[in-house]
């Protein structure tokens, strides 16, 4: 799984590093706005959508997914 954790914040671009404290806190979700990411292949977009996807996952509901061993 992707997590803020595991994210290599140098290789982002500059205008996408100064973003990451919005996504990790989930500011937008509490002021109802959406988010969007653009930029080039394999500038970390969907690490950040899944990394910020689990923690909002996690902080609303107390979800929390396990993949299922043997399917």
């Amino acid at each position: 799984m992707k997590r803020f954790d595991d994210l290599t914040v140098d290789a982002l671009p500059d205008d996408g590093r100064a973003h990451i404290l919005t996504l990790k806190d989930l500011t937008f979700l509490e002021e109802h706005r959406n988010i969007l990411m653009i930029g080039n292949s394999g500038t970390g977009k969907t690490h950040l959508a899944i990394a910020t996807g689990i923690r909002a996952a996690n902080r609303i509901s107390g979800w929390c997914s396990r993949r299922r061993q043997g399917w």
